[in-house]
């Protein structure tokens, strides 16, 4: 007499270590090596979906990338584990394939769309050509500017911009100066000094020379360091900015044309905000421009 079938014996223990390892090196392709490639194809197309609505968030709040980047960690965990204990499949080529085929579609779309989104909504990067910034920025510096400073707000003084101006000749062409009046302001700038709203902003003389010229700490929003030569202008500017602009200097205040000689600047006309100084010369750099 046989033994009787115990039909509610518990299922065997699934789990496969292959596709948990596969899977935290390469999304996706961790399903596909237990032969759901399907499956893994779906994870990957919600990884970079998870990565368009981060871009697109972005382009109003800047921690919308930092959350993406958390939510990605969790992604990756549970496309790992979910690989893990999928049950592998007995003919493993076809899955394989879908993956690859998806891979490849998603692969050659997604990142061109990715980096446009981030380079036309959030952050673009520029090289500074010029010394007009001088000592705050120099020649060749490469920085980032952040697209989404002004969507819910305004230019605050001493903001450090990238603008569009256009040329004798019509050309448009990229600027970055700082934000020194503000509409309705009166401003006047002598000897690369300014007197704004009938005060003059404070300056305090440093022992350090730059581009030519005397070194100064200058609080205007946050402080920061302006070059004003040993033999300034004595040419004077003076003037009330209308409405919906804003005037603009250089910090190399003997050698920038700014809105002393282009005239104010339409708040409309501003890319974004400097944000992050990146590389100078050969050396990476990480800093706070302000």
């Amino acid at each position: 007499m046989s033994a009787p079938v115990d039909d509610h014996a518990p299922p065997k223990a699934r789990g496969s270590k292959l596709g948990l390892v596969v899977s935290l090196l390469a999304p996706g392709f961790g399903h596909g090596a237990v032969g759901r490639g399907r499956r893994g194809a779906i994870w990957l197309a919600g990884l970079f979906g998870l990565w368009l609505v981060g871009c697109l968030i972005s382009a109003y709040w800047m921690g919308a990338l930092l959350v993406t980047g958390a939510l990605t960690a969790l992604w990756y965990a549970g496309c790992a584990w979910d690989a893990y204990r999928a049950e592998p499949a007995k003919q493993a080529l076809r899955p394989w394939l879908e993956l690859a085929g998806a891979t490849v579609v998603v692969g050659m779309i997604a990142p061109v769309l990715i980096a446009a989104l981030i380079r036309g909504l959030t952050l673009e990067a520029f090289k500074v050509a010029g010394e007009s910034m001088c000592p705050t920025l120099e020649t060749n510096d490469q920085l980032f500017v952040d697209k989404t400073a002004y969507r819910t707000g305004a230019p605050s003084r001493g903001d450090v911009v990238v603008y569009s101006n256009t040329l004798a000749g019509g050309a448009k062409a990229d600027f970055v100066h700082r934000v020194v009046a503000l509409e309705g302001d009166e401003i006047a700038v002598e000897g690369g000094r300014v007197t704004l709203n009938g005060e003059a902003v404070a300056t305090t003389s440093t022992p350090d020379a730059a581009c030519g010229g005397s070194v100064f700490d200058e609080k205007l929003g946050a402080p920061h360091h302006v070059a004003i030569g040993t033999n300034p202008s004595a040419k004077v500017t003076r003037l009330r900015v209308p409405e919906g602009h804003v005037f603009l200097l250089g910090d190399n205040r003997d050698n920038a044309a700014d809105s002393r000689s282009t005239g104010t600047v339409p708040v409309s006309a501003i890319r974004g905000r400097a944000w992050k100084l990146i590389s100078r010369g050969d050396a990476v750099r990480w800093t706070t421009i302000e």
